[in-house]
């Protein structure tokens, strides 16, 4: 159904499923375009290692000077389950670049 605005007719709605979806999106997306998308989630990746590099030197040494380290713990499980994501989406990603 198409709106109006200012007495004029405008086109119909956007919706998401408009959108091409399955094996056709990576051919939509320029090889530059993907270039960047790759850059920044390898940026996300390091920075999801170094975060789980530093948060298990904290709980160490919270360990060692005897504090509780349930919560600091629990931290590092959903970093670890970020990171994780965060891989698959750069897995996914190359697997874009390979084909376009």
């Amino acid at each position: 159904m198409a709106d109006t605005f200012l007495g004029r007719k405008t086109q119909e709605p956007f919706h998401q499923s408009d959108l091409p979806h399955g094996p056709f999106k990576p051919l939509l997306m320029s090889r530059d375009i993907l270039r960047q998308h790759l850059a920044q989630a390898e940026r996300y990746v390091s920075m999801g290692r170094a975060h789980i590099n530093r948060q298990e030197s904290l709980i160490a040494e919270l360990d060692r000077d005897g504090h509780d380290t349930g919560a600091a713990r629990a931290l590092l499980d959903g970093l670890r389950v970020a990171q994780v994501a965060r891989e698959q989406n750069l897995d996914r990603i190359l697997r874009d670049f390979a084909k376009a």
